[in-house]
């Protein structure tokens, strides 16, 4: 066993009469490289927006190096180490790509000696002087990626980051991620099978607010429920 990151104890969020998450119970690893899967409305985006703080939960508990941040809000999880991209980039749009990046780097003496070294890997230089809402969609993404790894975070949470991006802009993601720093846990939610068993050493699958199975990437391909469930 390796050093506990995050875990969440018996994590519940309901709308309504609907149980969106039911009684999730995970552990990360510092280091780990998990993703996350499953049909949509399993409950995985629901999963990461509790457990950064965007959504209050219901039940149970979360816990950041040992320390109980269940009612903690989103923007001092950032301060202790988990940081999180969305599926619609969140950016500050009236302010230069180099600006974003700067007030990222910020946060981390390490991230702005990184700062350089991540522009240029992410392709980010010709857009410097660009204001961020004016960048398309991918190249959005790709500067909300490189704010969350400037900040250097304990554990960052990917929801969806490759989607909508063209081939070459998901390549760049996604060798990015594999250069991550070793003892950067990284969760990432993610439909692109690729994506997944490239970056992946384990993989979580939920169904109907529920992990239905959780292990290597070999052995999830091989399940007989997850095929049934979700990969056809």
């Amino acid at each position: 066993m390796g050093k506990e990151v995050l875990k969440t104890s018996g994590l519940v969020k309901k709308f309504g009469e609907f149980v969106a998450v039911n009684k999730v119970s995970l552990v990360f690893e510092e280091g780990e490289r998990t993703a996350m899967i499953g049909p949509n409305g399993a409950g995985k985006s629901t999963y990461i927006n509790v457990v950064s703080g965007q959504l209050a939960a219901d039940g149970g508990s979360v816990f950041l190096n040992g320390r109980d941040i269940t009612k903690a809000p989103a923007h001092e999880r950032v301060k202790m180490g988990l940081n999180r991209t969305f599926q619609i980039p969140s950016v500050f749009r009236s302010l230069t790509v180099k600006e974003n990046l700067t007030v990222a780097s910020s946060r981390s003496k390490q991230g702005i000696q990184d700062f350089r070294e991540i522009v240029d890997e992410l392709g980010l230089s010709p857009y410097m002087n660009v204001k961020a809402g004016q960048l398309p969609y991918g190249l959005m993404k790709i500067l909300e990626l490189g704010m969350a790894i400037l900040s250097k975070p304990t554990i960052l949470l990917l929801d969806e980051p490759t989607a909508g991006l063209n081939v070459g802009e998901k390549e760049r993601i996604v060798s990015l991620l594999q250069r991550l720093p070793a003892n950067m846990s990284v969760l990432i939610v993610e439909h692109d099978m690729d994506v997944v068993f490239t970056f992946s050493r384990r993989v979580v699958v939920m169904h109907k607010g529920e992990v239905i199975a959780d292990g290597p990437p070999e052995k999830i391909a091989a399940d007989e429920k997850v095929r049934e469930v979700y990969l056809g």
